[in-house]
C-alpha cells in the first residue's frame, strides 16, 4: 500500500492481530488485455458458469447477513422480556444495536427497509422495546422468503451447471473455430491456391512440356 494512504481503524483487534495480519502489501494484476502473457480467456460456457457462482455467492451472503441479525435482535427480545417495564422504556441500543458488529446489521437492514434504514435504525436505537419486534419479525418473512426463492435457484444453476460444465472445459474451441472459420474463406483458399500454383511452376522451371497440375484434389464420398 502507499504509505500515504491512511489505513481505516478496528476497534476489535489486539496485540496478536497486529503482529500477524497484513496491512502494507495487496495483490494487484499489472497484466493487460494487450498484453502477450495473458492467460487464456474465458468461454462462454465458462463465463455462464462464473455469473452462477457470483449470483450464489450474493444470495448466501445476504442469506448470512440477514441471519446473524435474526440472532441478535432474537438475543436483544430475549433480554427485554425480562425486564421490568421501567427498565424496558429506559432501555437503549448503542451504535452496535445490542450484538457486536455496527455493520452486518446496518447491511441486513438496508436490503430489507432500503432507503429507510437510517430511519429504522434511529428508531431501533431510541426505542427498542417497541420496535425490535417489528423489525425482528419482518427479517424473519425475509428469510423463509429469501430461502424459497434460494431452492428455485438452485434448480436453475444445476441445470446451468450441467449444461455448461464439459463445454466450460474445452477452452481452445473458440480459438479452433474462429481459425477454422478464417481457413476456409474464398481469399484464403485463393491466396492458399496460388502458393501452391507459384511453388509449381519453380519446380518446373521453363520446361514447356510440363503443365502445373491441380492445386487441390477433394474426395467426395
Amino acid at each position: 500500500m502507499p504509505k500515504a494512504f491512511q489505513r481505516p481503524q478496528s476497534s476489535g483487534r489486539n496485540e496478536l492481530c497486529n503482529e500477524v495480519l497484513n496491512d502494507s502489501w495487496v495483490s494487484f494484476p499489472c497484466w493487460s488485455e494487450d498484453s502477450p502473457f495473458l492467460a487464456s480467456r474465458k468461454n462462454i460456457h465458462e463465463e455462464a458458469i462464473y455469473k452462477a457462482e457470483d449470483e450464489r455467492y450474493e444470495l448466501d451472503h445476504m442469506l448470512e447477513l440477514n441471519r446473524a441479525t435474526i440472532r441478535n435482535f432474537d438475543a436483544v427480545h430475549e433480554r427485554m422480556q425480562k425486564m421490568t417495564p421501567d427498565e424496558a422504556q429506559r432501555y437503549r441500543l448503542g451504535d452496535n444495536l445490542g450484538g457486536t458488529s455496527e455493520v452486518i446489521y446496518y447491511l441486513a437492514i438496508k436490503r430489507v427497509y432500503g432507503d429507510s434504514t437510517t430511519e429504522v435504525i434511529d428508531s431501533l436505537r431510541r426505542h427498542p422495546f417497541a420496535i425490535v419486534p417489528i423489525v425482528l419479525n419482518r427479517l424473519k418473512l425475509k428469510d423463509e422468503e429469501w430461502r424459497k426463492s434460494q431452492r428455485e435457484w438452485n434448480k436453475i444453476w444445476r441445470e446451468l451447471y450441467n449444461k455448461n460444465y464439459y463445454k466450460a472445459l474445452d477452452y481452445q474451441a473458440n480459438n479452433f473455430k474462429l481459425n477454422d472459420k478464417k481457413a476456409i474463406t474464398g481469399r484464403q483458399l485463393i491466396q492458399e491456391a496460388e502458393s501452391l500454383l507459384n511453388e509449381q511452376l519453380e519446380r518446373i522451371g521453363d520446361m514447356v512440356s510440363n503443365k502445373p497440375a491441380h492445386q487441390f484434389e477433394f474426395v467426395l464420398r
